[in-house]
């Protein structure tokens, strides 16, 4: 099986980010707990993308 290694870190960086924020929201409606799980995949996804840059191969 092949798997593409090169976004990994940022897939995980950005599941951690999601988990963290989701469990500062316990008691949140589920329509609400979406959204800001959503809206912390994209914060997490761009924080993660700066973080972990990859250089180009030359």
């Amino acid at each position: 099986m092949n798997v593409d290694t090169e976004n990994i870190d940022r897939a995980l960086f950005t599941a951690g980010f999601v988990g963290v924020i989701v469990f500062f929201l316990p008691e949140t409606n589920s329509i609400v707990s979406i959204l800001v799980a959503g809206i912390a995949a994209f914060v997490g996804f761009l924080l993660g993308s700066r973080l972990f840059t990859q250089k180009e191969k030359k």
